[in-house]
């Protein structure tokens, strides 16, 4: 079931593609490629780190990695209207698929997104440090796609948790009052 629900994102994604103009087929393919640019540059910078070998690279390495990860658990809380809709958990209910079912598949679903692979361009720059072995680097990949599905895993997980809050007045006073004091503190 979870490959059926890929498919539907990636059918979404090829239709909206296909129909929409120019302007929209430009900026879809021009994420896609920011992306790659941005993901291969971060991914430099982490290599670069790595490969210093003393503790202020090890140190900037792991508050970018933490940066990032609080990117993704934020920025919904901050941009609540900015999240994937094109499958919504809510629909999804009236379907006889198992929770674990609907999960796998919206978590692979939203895998297929440009900013998931930034993540894990940025994650995997370790893999291109001088001086590591061979076993060093498959294990920076696996680590990186681990940490690339963590990322998407918790974002998604605050962005069902503000669907449903958004439902009612209370909640939406409380998510844009978090949303506040986020943006506020955040300057």
């Amino acid at each position: 079931m979870a490959g059926v629900l890929l498919q539907l994102k990636l059918a979404i994604q090829r239709r909206s593609f296909g129909h929409g103009g120019t302007a929209q087929r430009a900026a879809y393919v021009g994420g896609w490629l920011l992306a790659v640019v941005l993901g291969l540059g971060a991914g430099a910078v982490v290599a670069l780190l790595d490969a210093s070998r003393d503790g202020l690279g090890d140190l900037a390495l792991v508050s970018l990695l933490t940066l990032v990860f609080l990117g993704w658990v934020l920025v919904p809380v901050v941009m609540p209207g900015i999240g994937d809709q094109t499958v919504d958990p809510a629909r999804l209910e009236q379907y006889p698929i198992s929770a674990g079912q609907q999960v796998s598949g919206l978590l692979l679903g939203a895998l297929v997104a440009p900013t998931a692979l930034f993540t894990l361009l940025l994650a995997a720059g370790g893999t291109f440090a001088t001086g590591e072995a061979v076993s060093a680097r498959i294990f920076v990949l696996l680590a990186a796609v681990v940490f690339t599905v963590q990322c998407v895993a918790a974002s998604r997980s605050v962005q069902a948790l503000l669907s449903g809050m958004l439902q009612s007045r209370r909640g939406r006073d409380l998510v844009l009052a978090a949303s506040g004091v986020l943006t506020l503190g955040s300057t």
